[in-house]
């Protein structure tokens, strides 16, 4: 049969057909577009999360309790306890070590003095992590280092926060109660938005040593966040916080209890579930 006899003989039969072969078609293109969608979704979240990620600051390392076996996402939770205020000083005589700023979170109720509550986010840092974070002030003042040396109790909170407790009444100089605690607002930060749940407007900063100390009555911090003088030196550094921090821990370097993690490996760990999940959905719509 010649090509041409081939082309009649699949038009003859598409027109005796036609309701069938239409929607064979029309399942053909559908699936397509679907496929095509998935991709430009996959995409689009990637680019989403890489803008996300530069968005909390440039050239950070994150150090979280607990050694990286279940992988970056995993990082930071559950019950590892290794991390304390002393790591501070060591981590800032590292060589291209800018800022080395400690990091506590939990989440409590916070209780205006109108009475309205909401359960959020508390972040337990010192005077430079809004430096570190690129967090800009709406209204007030951030906190200080003399606040954070004197355990004083106030607090710089997101603009969700006024909106959820104060309904857009400026709250600079009211109190307000974290976990049964009084605390004075001294600031508002600037909408900042967020990503994957956490969203920046919606937590409360305090000086760390208040929450270690009034809060918690605990010695451990969730993380440190390293700001490095110089993109080009961050693995540099990175290998020199393991080895200095490991001897302080006195662990193996090669199976430390902390774990140091760049903007680049979250990006890409994120971006591979990411592109499993397209694989896997494109498949399906295919």
């Amino acid at each position: 049969m010649s090509f041409y006899d081939l082309i009649k003989e699949t038009l003859r039969s598409i027109s005796a057909n036609k309701l069938r072969s239409g929607l064979t078609i029309l399942g053909i293109i559908i699936g397509i577009a679907a496929v095509i969608s998935m991709i430009s979704i996959g995409e689009g979240t990637k680019k989403q999360i890489s803008q996300s990620i530069e968005g909390l600051g440039s050239n950070i390392l994150s150090i979280v309790p607990g050694a990286s076996r279940m992988g970056i996402i995993a990082l930071g939770r559950g019950t590892a306890q290794s991390l304390k205020e002393d790591d501070l000083k060591i981590l800032q005589t590292v060589r291209g070590v800018i800022y080395a700023v400690p990091l506590i979170q939990r989440n409590f109720q916070i209780i205006a003095p109108n009475g309205k509550n909401t359960r959020t986010m508390v972040i337990g840092s010192d005077e430079n992590l809004f430096i570190v974070r690129e967090i800009e002030l709406l209204d007030g003042t951030n906190f200080t280092e003399e606040d954070v040396r004197n355990m004083t109790k106030v607090a710089v909170i997101g603009k969700n926060i006024v909106e959820d407790l104060f309904e857009d009444k400026n709250p600079i100089g009211q109190k307000i109660k974290i976990n049964g605690v009084n605390f004075k607002v001294i600031g508002i930060t600037a909408p900042k938005g967020g990503s994957f749940g956490f969203i920046l407007d919606d937590l409360v900063f305090i000086p760390y040593t208040t929450m270690q100390k009034i809060l918690l009555k605990s010695e451990y911090l969730s993380a440190i966040l390293v700001k490095v003088q110089d993109k080009n030196l961050i693995e540099q550094v990175r290998e020199e916080i393991i080895q200095v921090l490991s001897r302080k821990h006195r662990v193996d370097p090669q199976d430390p209890d902390f774990s140091v993690i760049s903007q680049e490996e979250i990006v890409s760990t994120l971006n591979q579930v990411i592109n499993t999940m397209t694989i896997f959905l494109a498949s399906i719509a295919a």
